[in-house]
């Protein structure tokens, strides 16, 4: 075989070698891009459901957050209306016997409207304080009416109420303590939505 037939021949390998690398380069390139597509696909979708997640989360918090802030207030109003209301000859004696009133409503109102958003733990002591408020009030009236001329509680009926009181701020120690817990848990379920798995990435588009 001469010279310029092995230079072609030569050639002509080298030139099919080449093409044949290209080819198996472009497969595995396009290969990879399809993987890469599927994959930023897959991503796109599951960023998707974690933003929902998200905002379904912020959604949810904002609420609890909304409910926690009127249920906490009324438990507030009522405890200073007993304030007043256990001071002999106070001025304001007569408002606080109604913001009690208007209070304790609030209380089974608030229950009524926005109890469903609320965790297990918050909606039932809502629940019970509500009860709680409106059998203070009842209580209230009736000294009330005992007392209509000299405006006085008695002394037994005093300490009654004291005690009452004392049960609202537990109430108000564990509505505290349930809301903390309660931000704990979503915070621990954003940080779960936002944490991508090591295996969700193919090993060759590390």
């Amino acid at each position: 075989m001469d010279t310029p037939t092995v230079v072609a021949l030569v050639s002509s390998v080298t030139s099919l070698v080449v093409a044949l690398i290209s080819f198996v380069q472009s497969r595995k390139i396009a290969s990879q891009q399809l993987d890469a597509d599927k994959y930023l696909q897959k991503q796109n979708n599951e960023y998707e459901k974690r933003l929902e997640a998200l905002r379904i989360s912020q959604q949810e918090m904002q609420s609890i957050s909304k409910a926690v802030e009127v249920f906490w207030s009324n438990l507030q109003l009522v405890k200073q209306s007993i304030d007043i209301i256990l001071v002999e000859e106070h001025p304001e004696h007569e408002d606080a016997v109604e913001v009690l009133k208007a209070a304790s409503k609030s209380l089974l109102a608030g229950y009524a409207d926005m109890g469903h958003l609320l965790p297990d733990e918050i909606r039932g002591l809502w629940h019970g304080a509500k009860n709680y408020g409106l059998e203070i009030n009842d209580k209230v009236s009736e000294y009330m009416d005992m007392a209509l001329e000299e405006r006085k509680i008695p002394r037994r009926e005093r300490n009654n109420l004291l005690r009452q009181r004392k049960k609202l701020t537990e109430y108000q120690e564990l509505l505290k303590k349930y809301l903390k817990q309660h931000e704990l848990h979503v915070m621990n379920r954003v940080v779960d939505i936002l944490s991508i798995p090591e295996d969700a990435v193919p090993d060759r588009l590390k």
